[in-house]
């Protein structure tokens, strides 16, 4: 068929498509029970594969004649734009098709169910449910055997281990663990479920979290967004899809009409079509496995009953999703059947589980749920006259499954913490009964010993216990602090390479995971990264050279639509290069905003509870990403640490004075490499010989197996003891200097700098007025070793010669 078929007059195939097309759209009857033509099936088929250069014809030519719906030609602009064209077609046509009626419906279902029977039947019986990632003899050699005992999870790529799901389910026999996972998923309260709301950075542990909650307790895990991971059926992102690409939808509806409405009917439909397959399964589910268990369904099967729901693949069917599939079959269902039919469900999993649900609520987690709390922001409203703002789709999930099961079902919402204020608002809105209870902490690598232990059990114990192997515990437990998939994405990569040049890698996972992308001269670059020049003795004894897999990108350019966001991180980054910590209170209000930019975190709170946690920025791995993001949209490293210093708040102890600035200008005259007689002035006669040398500034430390991370400004004596990494110490006003660090000559010599400042204007160019001889003598004594933390400035008397 010719693109010239499609413009020509009178009763071409364009105007017989077109007509049909706006038939549909526009009458709502004929929407919900209108068959396919034959003729218009066919002609989708004959132009699937430029279905979007048909619909751009489409649209210009119904607007030339002016007399078709707006809304309609909108719809065909957008799939035009948006490059969907022939998903939009199929969609306009698919939901035309008349309702099923209940028969129809339930005998779709038996024989969907009846079709993965077997599937379902062999996987409850599989001695290994989910395939193990086999590691490859040539690049692990001798510790082949080791790896294949730790019987990790294959990911969903089927090309290395899946560190998320590996042991999962262990926190059932940790008490404390178990503790926390009982106080984030409540039993019932007065016959009541409570809703949750898990809210993180991103990797910080929200979707291990709920796992470890679904393998203690029975529940659905949905999430609005399938990660690169792919893990999680997409039945709930597709739904989404499904209702924006609706016909009768609108994204951006009027303030008055009954578009609010449609919409809402809309997105009930399909979520209570969502709702009931899941279910659908899961009672299948359990009732195969009574059948092999006998009627008492124990931990084992509650954990298969989670493989499946992350790992859809896992029944044997390449790259097949039952629940999408099963969502997919129903579409077209009544509403009102569908939520009787959901009700049933929930009486026969009663029986199917038993005192289980008496006790507790059947869980329902959706996860990524930030991605819901963006979606159609503008096309929801509740259903209250006097409250006409605007929700997202995340509203008509919430309100769907609180309608349907409201008692019965916990809903557990996790997402980034941008949302958390419209997330609690959303959840409030005459949705719950009962305010959602908010849940900020669950975690993290801030012990040391912790994150130690947990790469030990992925360790042979002589590898372990190997020097280098002790060196590296204590680089991991400061450059991957903070979230679990920093560690879990390191230890991945040692993983699969046998444990071959565990410092390299780590140096190079530093550097991949840091860089940035960026455009130049129209062509794509990448920075360099950041590298550690710690322990560089272990590197340089690694032979060959270590390629790791990259992290997930950090979310820093959402930074870029917010000014005073990027000021902040300016304070950060040059608070953290100076000091190697940050102030706690530089984050202000806007701590939610920066979790969600992914440099900040909710960490846990003096009480220990899991509620109210603080937000802290503490890792160096997100900031130095930051700093490396930083400097390339600054593109001067001058520029970037003058403008996050310079207007840096300042701590309760008066830090941010002059002697930061000045540490600031010291720091960049250093990376240029500049002689140290043009940075210093020498007085004649005592001019060392190094003098005419360049150095560099670095940060001596001394390893101890522990680090003391909680660095602030009084903290002199770790400095001076070398447990600290911050490269300036600005010490405690007792001691005498403002700045103390250390030089390493080209030579590879050290030299320990202490160095007071003094600000004193000098009028009309007069040296006179400057500094007087008194002062210049009491600020050389401050710089004097052996009258550091002296009870008073003695008056001993000082070579005048030197003033």
């Amino acid at each position: 068929m010719s693109n010239e078929d499609f413009s020509q007059p009178g009763e071409s195939w364009f105007d017989k498509l077109s007509k049909d097309l706006q038939s549909v759209f526009e009458d709502k009857r004929k929407y919900l029970s209108r068959p396919v033509p034959a003729k218009i099936e066919a002609l989708l088929l004959q132009i699937s594969y430029r279905m979007n250069r048909e619909l751009g014809s489409l649209s210009a030519i119904l607007r030339a004649r002016g007399e078709y719906n707006q809304d309609f030609i909108t719809k065909v602009e957008e799939a035009t734009r948006d490059g969907t064209g022939y998903s939009f077609l199929t969609d306009l046509f698919s939901n035309s098709i008349r309702e099923l009626t209940a028969p129809e419906l339930e005998s779709r279902v038996a024989a969907y169910l009846e079709k993965i029977q077997p599937a379902l039947e062999a996987f409850l019986v599989e001695k290994e449910p989910l395939r193990l990632w086999v590691p490859n003899p040539e690049q692990v050699g001798s510790h082949a055997e080791f790896l294949r005992a730790l019987k990790i999870p294959l990911n969903a790529d089927g090309d290395g281990p899946d560190m998320l799901l590996h042991n999962l389910g262990f926190f059932m026999n940790d008490p404390s663990l178990r503790a926390r996972i009982e106080r984030l998923f409540p039993p019932l309260e007065s016959g009541n479920a409570t809703n949750t709301i898990l809210l993180n950075t991103s990797g910080s542990g929200k979707t291990r979290t709920v796992l470890e909650g679904l393998c203690l307790f029975w529940g659905l895990y949905l999430t609005c967004e399938v990660d690169v991971d792919r893990r999680g059926s997409k039945d709930l992102q597709r739904t989404m899809d499904r209702i924006g690409s609706d016909p009768c939808f609108q994204k951006y509806p009027p303030s008055s009409g009954q578009t609010f409405m449609d919409n809402s009917g809309i997105a009930g439909r399909r979520f209570r079509e969502l709702l009931f397959s899941r279910l659908c399964i899961m009672v299948h589910f359990c009732e195969l496995a009574a059948k092999v268990s006998g009627p008492r369904l124990g931990q084992h099967f509650k954990k298969l009953w989670v493989y499946l729901q992350i790992q859809p693949s896992c029944l044997g069917y390449p790259n097949s999703d039952i629940f999408e599939s099963l969502t997919q079959e129903i579409r077209g269902a009544p509403s009102f059947d569908v939520s009787e039919l959901i009700a049933a469900k929930m009486d026969r999993l009663k029986v199917l589980l038993g005192q289980e649900l008496d006790e507790r609520p059947l869980i329902c987690v959706i996860d990524e749920a930030q991605v819901a709390a963006k979606c159609f922001e503008q096309a929801f409203r509740t259903s209250n006259p006097n409250d006409v703002a605007r929700r997202p789709v995340l509203r008509e999930l919430l309100a769907v499954f609180s309608d349907t099961a409201a008692a019965e079902l916990s809903v557990n919402i996790t997402g980034t913490a941008l949302d958390q204020e419209s997330v609690m608002r959303i959840a409030s809105s005459r949705v719950f009964k009962k305010k959602p209870k908010s849940i900020t902490h669950f975690g993290a690598f801030n012990e040391a010993q912790e994150q130690i232990n947990y790469m030990k059990q992925f360790l042979p114990l002589q590898i372990a216990n190997q020097k280098t192997f002790q060196v590296l515990f204590e680089r991991v437990s400061y450059w991957l602090k903070g979230r679990y998939r920093f560690t879990a994405a390191y230890m991945q990569n040692l993983l699969v390479t046998g444990f071959q040049r565990p410092h390299k890698m780590l140096n190079a996972f530093i550097s991949v995971s840091t860089q940035v992308e960026f455009q130049r001269d129209g062509e794509l670059h990448r920075s360099p990264g950041f590298c550690p020049s710690d322990y560089e003795e272990e590197v340089e004894q690694e032979e060959g050279e270590a390629a790791p897999a990259e992290l997930m990108p950090f979310g820093f350019d959402k930074l870029q639509n917010y000014p005073s966001l990027v000021q902040v991180a300016r304070e950060c980054a040059a608070q953290y290069w100076m000091r190697a910590s940050i102030n706690p209170q530089v984050a202000g209000t806007r701590g939610p905003e920066l979790i969600n930019c992914g440099f900040a975190r909710y960490a846990e709170n003096d009480s220990g509870k899991l509620e109210n946690s603080r937000i802290t920025v503490d890792e160096p791995l997100s900031l130095l990403a930051l700093i490396e993001w930083l400097q390339v949209r600054e593109r001067s490293f001058a520029e970037l640490f003058r403008l996050g210093a310079a207007n840096g708040s300042t701590d309760a102890d008066g830090s941010n004075g002059p002697e930061e600035e000045l540490a600031l200008y010291l720091s960049v005259a250093f990376e240029a490499q500049i002689p140290l007689m043009d940075i210093f002035h020498f007085h004649e006669g005592v001019e060392p010989s190094w003098a005419k040398c360049s150095a560099e500034l670095v940060c001596l430390f001394v390893g101890e197996g522990g680090q003391e991370e909680g660095r602030v400004r009084h903290l002199t004596r770790p400095w001076l003891r070398g447990d600290s990494r911050a490269p300036i110490c600005f010490p405690d006003k007792s001691m005498g200097p403002d700045l103390l660090f250390v030089l390493k000559l080209k030579n590879g010599k050290y030299i320990w700098v202490a160095l007071q400042s003094k600000y004193q204007s000098v009028k009309d160019n007069n040296p006179d007025t400057g500094l007087k001889a008194e002062t210049l003598r009491k600020a050389i004594l401050t710089v004097t070793p052996v009258e550091f933390f002296g009870a008073r400035v003695r008056s001993r008397a000082v070579s005048t010669h030197l003033i």
